[in-house]
């Protein structure tokens, strides 16, 4: 079924968990994913979720204080905040 598709190297599992990253990247609340996949529990969802490294900086800058400048993201990285 996936090299119909043009799809290699991957099975449902994967589907499922990039399906779920993307949903959860584009703001959709893990609630609402969580019913999409089925799952019995918010917690199962969140071990599907794993947020890019862009995303997550992405998420940062929302906050007005900071610089788009990726030296002052990495020191507040460093100092922990």
């Amino acid at each position: 079924m996936y090299r119909k598709a043009g799809i290699e190297g991957v099975n449902l599992h994967t589907l499922r968990h990039t399906f779920a990253n993307n949903l959860i990247m584009q703001g959709v609340d893990p609630r609402t994913v969580r019913e999409y996949l089925g799952h019995s529990t918010i917690q199962v969802t969140e071990k599907y979720s794993h947020l890019s490294k862009s995303h997550k900086r992405e998420a940062i800058k929302v906050l007005s204080f900071i610089s788009e400048d990726e030296t002052e993201l990495k020191q507040i990285a460093k100092a922990g905040l």
